[in-house]
């Protein structure tokens, strides 16, 4: 067989990995926003978050680079959100919202243990999102979407602020977050 012959013999297996890739390129974007995995550990909390956030906690490593991509550092960080009452605070890469999360001490009942029709009077047009460990109450609250829940002894809130109008989405997102919320209650 001559060289020829030989090298067009080749283009459907060329053609077939030239698909491949292409098809795995096509994947990797779905696959790139699996999750960011944040351990808030004074409260016992793991939270997952869209790969497509900047994510900062009072917790953060020194010479963590995510700090230095906004101009700041970890410990700026740390001051700002304890200034703010906050543990956690995510930035969407694209600038569409941030979240924001807060933690207190609060002795009522874990909202799991209530019933529907109590936790959607917490809220008008509440909406009730639960887990296996938690119930969550999602609200909107001028112009921010919060889904809270309580907790092993802790009022936690969530805090979407979107930089234009809220979506159906930017809801979608927050939920999410509060499914991927782990709190350590080995349910």
């Amino acid at each position: 067989m001559d060289r020829k012959a030989t090298r067009h013999s080749n283009i459907p297996a060329r053609r077939a990995w030239a698909a491949l890739a292409l098809a795995a390129l096509l994947l990797l974007p779905s696959a790139g926003a699996l999750a960011t995995v944040a351990d808030v550990g004074e409260l016992g909390l793991l939270m997952t978050l869209p790969q497509t956030m900047d994510v900062f906690t009072r917790s953060m490593r020194q010479g963590d680079p995510v700090p230095g991509l906004y101009g700041t550092t970890a410990d700026a960080v740390r001051s700002s959100l304890e200034a703010r009452g906050l543990w956690l605070e995510a930035k969407d890469i694209a600038g569409k919202y941030a979240v924001t999360l807060e933690a207190h001490g609060d002795f009522g009942p874990d909202y799991a243990a209530l019933g529907e029709a109590e936790l959607l009077g917490m809220a008008p047009g509440a909406e009730v999102v639960r887990t296996r460990q938690a119930a969550f109450v999602l609200y909107e609250q001028g112009g921010t979407l919060v889904c809270q829940t309580r907790a092993g002894g802790r009022l936690f809130t969530l805090r979407l602020y979107p930089s234009g109008r809220l979506s159906a989405d930017m809801a979608s997102t927050l939920k999410a977050v509060a499914i991927g919320m782990d709190f350590g209650l080995g349910q």
